[in-house]
């Protein structure tokens, strides 16, 4: 529930405290008598959601706004489904010695199974090491 000295616009925010980045805003028109809004589904692509620690719902008035906002009973409530954390990466052979001018194969194991990311990148920051030719996989 909500309501204004006078009828502002309101956005509402959740915003990732890591990369301080809105994953999702929505705008509310506010009036002078309560009104009660929403309720809101926060859904988002920006996969970097994911690696967030934590995250707060914000609500933020227009810049230069000087006026008396009054919120009450603001509930939030985590729906979040579908997500499977992969507990473990295993990569086969755990050693790999190769000659310049060979080749060889890695393997990865992610459990569980049904863990939503399976994708691995490959890569190195130590410039003495050969770079992967592998794509995510």
């Amino acid at each position: 529930m909500a309501k204004a000295q006078s009828a502002r616009t309101l956005t509402a925010a959740v915003n990732g405290t890591t990369s301080n980045t809105d994953f999702w805003t929505s705008t509310v028109s506010l009036t002078t008598t309560v009104q009660t809004f929403g309720p809101f589904q926060f859904v988002s692509s920006n996969a970097a959601v994911r690696d967030e620690i934590n995250s707060v719902l914000s609500f933020y008035l227009a810049k230069g706004v000087n006026i008396d906002v009054w919120i009450d009973k603001v509930t939030v409530k985590d729906v979040t489904t579908g997500w499977v954390a992969a507990t473990s990466l295993i990569i086969s052979p755990s050693r790999l010695s190769l000659v310049a001018g060979q080749t060889g194969q890695l393997s990865k194991s992610i459990t569980p199974t049904t863990a939503s990311e399976q994708n691995v990148k490959w890569t190195t920051s130590d410039a003495k090491w050969p770079q992967s030719t592998a794509k995510d996989w």
